[in-house]
């Protein structure tokens, strides 16, 4: 719990200093959508973009790790239920998600499954 914890907060202090929040780190729903909008339309120097993709992907590791609960380098429908439920995901909702996301039906997500989906939606900021 506490390394999921760290991790949106990680994720969230980025957004908000990337927003511009103000000390209360509060962010209106327009100043997010804004700010995803402009964030997916950004055409970033190759040497910027380069850096946002390597940080993305410590990011990314990092998710498969606090998702990855029992360690043993996947993730089981369990693992993911309860750690989108600690978000509050129905426990149908995040089962089915699940299904999608494991393509090849061995009721496991490995870490290059969950980073390679993890591409279609970008991480904050």
């Amino acid at each position: 719990a506490a390394a999921t914890v760290s991790l949106l907060q990680e994720m969230w202090d980025r957004m908000a200093s990337s927003i511009g929040a103000g000390s209360d780190r509060r962010v209106s729903r327009d100043e997010y959508i804004s700010y995803r909008i402009g964030h997916a339309q950004s055409q970033e120097p190759e040497d910027v973009s380069a850096m946002r993709r390597q940080r993305d992907s410590r990011t990314r590791r990092r998710l498969f790790e606090v998702v990855d609960a029992n360690e043993d380098g996947k993730v089981s429908s369990d693992d993911y239920r309860r750690f989108y439920q600690a978000l509050g995901v129905t426990g149908t909702d995040a089962d089915n998600a699940f299904a999608k996301l494991d393509s090849d039906s061995d009721g496991f997500l490995s870490a290059d499954d969950i980073m390679e989906v993890s591409l279609e939606y970008p991480l904050v900021g």
